[in-house]
């Protein structure tokens, strides 16, 4: 998956699961899908009571936008 959507990385310094994703929405797009929900997801849920927030990497809360934009 990752060589399938290689290409479309914006930048080398992207996290290896983050080039994953253009990969395995290279494959969707190549399987006929018009349309591919991936939403902007900034907050996850609180796990642990004392943990001091509960925000995603800012690469997981951004890449449905460098997705929509590279590829």
């Amino acid at each position: 998956l990752y060589e399938l959507g290689s290409e479309t990385i914006p930048s080398d310094t992207a996290c290896f699961p983050a080039k994953l994703v253009h990969g395995h929405i290279a494959a969707l797009i190549n399987q006929g899908l018009k349309l591919i929900f991936y939403p902007s997801i900034p907050h996850e849920r609180m796990e642990q009571t004392g943990a001091n927030n509960d925000f995603n990497c800012p690469m997981v809360i951004s890449y449905p936008e460098v997705i929509k934009n590279n590829m």
